[in-house]
């Protein structure tokens, strides 16, 4: 079974207003965002790949080039505010060898890894 960690990111996403604009170019400690997110990953065995899911291939320049991440570019249509993340992980699905994705969001990144094991 393949384990793949997607991250899906839209560079122009517009937040609500109340929000902080930019939020996932946004650095904490000298670092942006996603790069907290892609560590988390990459710390997890169990993970095969961490793949990038974006219409636009500029987040690596937010990247550091210590990580291992690959890219795959999604439609430009699944930028749009009326898009849901469902619609997002049907259209990576399609597009994907992986038989469990794990879903992390470069705007959310101070997770802890937890396994259970069953």
């Amino acid at each position: 079974m393949k384990t793949v960690a997607l991250i899906p990111y839209w560079s122009e996403y517009s937040f609500p207003n109340k929000s902080i604009k930019h939020r996932d170019t946004i650095k904490i400690g000298g670092r942006a965002l996603i790069n907290y997110t892609i560590e988390v990953a990459s710390h997890i065995h169990e993970i095969d790949d961490i793949v990038i899911y974006s219409s636009n291939n500029e987040v690596f320049n937010l990247i550091e080039e210590s990580f291992k991440c690959k890219f795959l570019k999604r439609d430009r249509t699944l930028d749009s505010q009326k898009v849901s993340i469902e619609d997002i992980i049907d259209a990576f699905l399609k597009e994907s060898d992986a038989d469990i994705i794990v879903l992390l969001h470069p705007k959310n990144p101070f997770l802890k890894k937890i396994i259970t094991q069953w």
